[in-house]
Parts: structure tokens; sequence; C-alpha cells
């Protein structure tokens, strides 16, 4: 059986990125010219507007939480990672989120979503995913920006080892709510506070 290890929240601030030239080439930014239509479909007005979407995957992502129930708890699983938007906005690369992933284009639905989550999660973590629950609905962390959709999710794992995940009672994230920095990350514990409450 296993026995998640507490995490230590407290990580000391880091900056691991420096500016370079080039672009990664995980964006691709693209234009569209909307029209806004009378009754008669015939045009009043339109806009010419940017937006950016990603240049090898699709714009729907899973958001990730990670649960195992232990001596009467829930537990959550978060990784602790170098973000170089996040030290560019911040000045800190490091920062606690959920594990998420923008899916492949070959995955159109959510059936396909949970099949390719499984096998993604044993590569990257091992273990096995034994329940999924949506929580709640779809939403857009970027609207105007990006046509990205996050797909929140709860997954109720089984690991024989902590690996890279770091594990935090759920009542202990909610009273550091203030501390936490991932949009993902906050939409996920509170659907999942609500939702256990």
């Amino acid at each position: 059986l296993f026995t998640p290890p507490a995490g230590n929240w407290e990580q000391a601030p880091a900056r691991v990125f420096l500016p370079h030239p080039d672009l990664a080439g995980f964006l691709e930014v693209r234009r569209i010219r909307f029209q806004e239509l009378d009754q008669s479909d015939h045009p009043v007005s339109s806009l010419e507007l940017e937006y950016v979407v990603p240049s090898r995957l699709q714009s729907l992502t899973l958001a990730v939480l990670p649960m195992l129930y232990h001596q009467g708890e829930w537990w959550v699983a978060l990784e602790l990672e170098d973000l170089p938007a996040a030290q560019a906005f911040s000045g800190n690369s490091r920062h606690w989120i959920a594990p998420a992933w923008r899916l492949p284009a070959p995955v159109e639905n959510l059936g396909e979503a949970r099949s390719w989550l499984e096998g993604a999660w044993k590569k990257e973590f091992g273990g096995t995913l034994t329940d999924w629950a949506l929580l709640g609905g779809p939403y857009f962390p970027t609207p105007g920006l990006t046509p990205e959709l996050v797909y929140p999710v709860a997954v109720r794992v089984n690991l024989e080892q902590a690996g890279s995940l770091h594990f935090f009672r759920l009542e202990k994230l909610m009273d550091r709510w203030e501390e936490i920095s991932n949009g993902h990350l906050r939409c996920l514990l509170l659907r999942a506070w609500l939702a256990h409450r």
C-alpha cells in the first residue's frame, strides 16, 4: 500500500531561464477577419484580429488534479516546475503546478482523452489511474489571446512510488490558497474542494 510522503511546500525562488533571440516554435500566430452581419446577412462592419495557437498540438488541454485517499483524507499530487513565462512575469521560475497536457490532434473527444491520459500518466509518473471525474465544465484560460480550452479533471491515482510528485493534503493546500500562483491549479483545487464539501 502506497503511503504519500508529505511534500515540503517551502521552496527557494529560482531564475533558471535566460532571454534567447530565437523563437521556440511552440506557438503560431494566425490572423482572422470577423464580420458583423445584419439580419439579411449583409456586412455591417469587420475587424481583423490576431491570435496564437500551438503549432504542433491542438488547443484542447487536460488539467489534471491527481488525488489519492489515505487514512481518511484526500491527498493531492503536485509537480514543482520551472516555467519560463512565469519567470518573465513574476521573476521566479519555480511554481507548484498540477500536471497538464495539451492533447495531440488525433484525440477528438473526452473518451479518447481519457485513454490517452492513462498512457501519458503511466509513461511520465508510473502507476495507474483508477477513477476519472470532470471538475465542472471546461474554461478558456486566456480568452481573446488563444482559443485554448481546458478540461479540469480529477483522477484517483494508484502509485508504487512518488517519483517526481509531491503530496499535500487537500485541506492544507486550501489553507495556502493565497500562495498558489498557477491558474490551472487554483481552478482545480477550488472545484475539488467544493465537490468534496
